[in-house]
């Protein structure tokens, strides 16, 4: 450390002691001046706060003056070019557009073995809001030439006149239907005698029918809608001259109640056949029935009964069931059901011979009555193209039409060979079980497989005579571009029990013999050529297989044969 500095430290310290020192000396020499004393307060203490000084100062505040800039601007007016090209797209179109060309007029024809010959005319309107009519006509005619049988030929022809008025809450039809059909009854019996005399085989069966009816579709929901048509038919039998009269009025009316919708039905049916100048079978039957129909966001109920009231020999009354109930559980995949029913069913000569032409002139008539029909399924569908039903049932059905030629109504001292059937009636339960299948793929396929199982419990008769227990069938269609049609058909149909009075049969019990009808497969093919939308060549292929199948016992079909011809379209708009 520097000599000035330690000087300057020791001088600042002697100071400092020196100072001390002073203060100590004055304490201890100089006496206090402030005593001690007690002071008493004699009353409530009262503090007084200071009055404050104000400042007596306003504050002011300075305005300042807001200019606003004055702006002036001058537009130069300027045109500016451009071009601007969109892209091109295709127009909308709605599904079914354009409309395709329609034709007033259609006509097929054709030519093929055994003289085989066919042919059908369509006249009809074109796109119209409010009127429409047509006429149909058909003719199929064959030389027949069966095998070991006498003249098979047959001719049938049919037309068809129809038309409707649509007003603005109700449509007007009107129809009329000639229908002639000539058959020969050659299915012979050649084993029941050694020699047959073919006379008296051709029978004619000509129809005459009216049709006009009214409907209204009546928007409003609270207001009545109906359905009422009338029916009339004439059918004649030649030679013989017996004669049907047939009136039949079907009604149906609809109203909805809050969210449910009642129908009622009530149709009269008037039958009266003239089997010769003396004998006339009339028969009244009036069948009404009511139905409600439910309906929730996936379930579907129909609940309701049905009736009839018989006039005829005796007036008789019956009451049948009639509901179904259906669940959709996944969006039409997948749709089960379940029902009963149950009705009359009127039996005439005409809906006889419609089944079974190789009828007696004179045909016994009862009406069939289902007491009831029980059975549940389910159907749905596998994809957008793909669709099945399954049906499951029971039914117990009375005064059920069978068909037998072993038993001879009429004059007994003609030769009798068992080609002719009258119909028996007996009561039957019939157990089935369904399936259909169908695939349609837009225009370009279509498929459909179906098959039925019957289990038939007979009161009286032994066997159901004529019916199979199993029939199958599958159809299949192909469009390629609607230049070229397929279409194919197979059938197959087990064996079936037909009656006779043959000793050398089957006797299925005392002195009641039987005989089995073999098995069925039918294969057909068909195949259509279009060369304009106008015009078009068709070959048909039946009975590919060629088998002479009985379709009634003792009546065989034709072998194998083709039929072939053209289709033009014509009377453009």
């Amino acid at each position: 450390m520097n000599k000035p500095v330690k000087i300057q430290l020791f001088a600042a310290a002697a100071g400092v002691f020196g100072l001390l020192s002073s203060v100590n000396a004055q304490n201890a020499t100089k006496k206090d001046s402030l005593e001690i004393e007690t002071v008493i307060i004699t009353r409530v203490y009262e503090p007084v706060i200071k009055d404050a000084k104000k400042i007596n100062h306003q504050p002011v505040l300075n305005s300042v003056e807001k200019t606003t800039p004055d702006f002036s601007y001058k537009l130069i007016p300027q045109d500016q070019q451009y071009e601007f090209t969109p892209d091109t797209i295709d127009a909308v179109k709605i599904k079914g557009e354009p409309l395709n060309n329609l034709y007033h007029a259609y006509l097929k024809a054709g030519m093929g073995s055994y003289l085989n010959n066919y042919g059908e005319l369509h006249i009809n309107s074109l796109r119209s809001r409010d009127f429409q009519w047509g006429l149909d006509v058909h003719h199929l005619g064959s030389n027949g030439g069966i095998k070991n049988a006498p003249d098979s030929y047959l001719s049938k022809q049919n037309v068809d006149l129809y038309a409707k008025k649509l007003l603005k809450h109700h449509a007007i039809s009107a129809g009329f239907i000639f229908d002639r059909a000539q058959i020969n009854k050659y299915g012979f019996n050649t084993e029941i005698k050694e020699s047959i005399e073919f006379t008296g085989l051709q029978q004619t069966y000509q129809l005459y029918q009216g049709q006009i009816g009214l409907k209204s579709f009546i928007t409003d929901s609270s207001l009545l809608n109906y359905i009422v048509n009338f029916k009339y038919h004439n059918l004649s039998i030649k030679p013989d001259e017996a004669k049907e009269n047939n009136y039949l009025l079907t009604s149906q009316f609809s109203k909805f109640y809050g969210t449910e919708k009642a129908y009622l039905y009530i149709d009269v049916d008037y039958n009266s056949a003239t089997m010769d100048s003396v004998t006339t079978v009339s028969n009244l039957l009036i069948k009404p029935s009511i139905d409600i129909e439910f309906k929730g966001e996936k379930w579907h109920l129909n609940a309701g009964f049905k009736m009839a009231l018989e006039n005829g020999d005796s007036t008789r009354f019956f009451f049948f069931p009639n509901a179904e109930f259906k669940y959709n559980v996944v969006r039409n995949l997948i749709v089960p059901y379940l029902g009963v029913t149950g009705g009359a069913q009127r039996n005439s000569i005409n809906s006889i011979r419609l089944d079974n032409p190789f009828l007696v002139s004179y045909p016994e008539l009862r009406n069939t009555r289902t007491a009831y029909d029980a059975y549940l399924g389910v159907r749905g569908l596998m994809s957008s193209n793909l669709s099945y039903n399954f049906t499951a049932g029971y039914k117990a059905m009375k005064d059920m039409v069978l068909y037998t030629s072993d038993q001879f109504q009429g004059d007994l001292t003609q030769p009798y060979y068992e080609n002719v059937y009258q119909p028996i009636y007996d009561a039957v339960n019939v157990g089935y079980v369904s399936a259909q299948v169908g695939y349609q793929r837009a225009t370009k396929w279509n498929v459909l497989w179906r098959i039925n199982y019957n289990m038939y419990e007979t009161q009286q008769e032994i066997k159901a005579w004529n019916l199979p227990d199993l029939t199958t069938d599958l159809t299949v269609n192909y469009n390629l571009q609607d230049k070229i049609l397929v279409r194919s058909s197979i059938t197959f149909m087990n064996s079936k029990y037909v009656k006779t009075s043959d000793p050398s049969q089957e006797e299925l019990a005392f002195e009641i013999y039987g005989r089995k009808i073999d098995p069925i497969v039918d294969l057909n093919i068909g195949l259509e050529y279009r060369f304009t939308k106008k015009v078009s060549a068709f070959l048909d292929a039946n009975n590919i297989l060629s088998q002479n199948y009985e379709i009634w016992g003792n009546y065989q079909v034709q072998g194998f044969n083709v039929l072939g011809g053209v289709t033009i379209a014509f009377w453009a708009k």
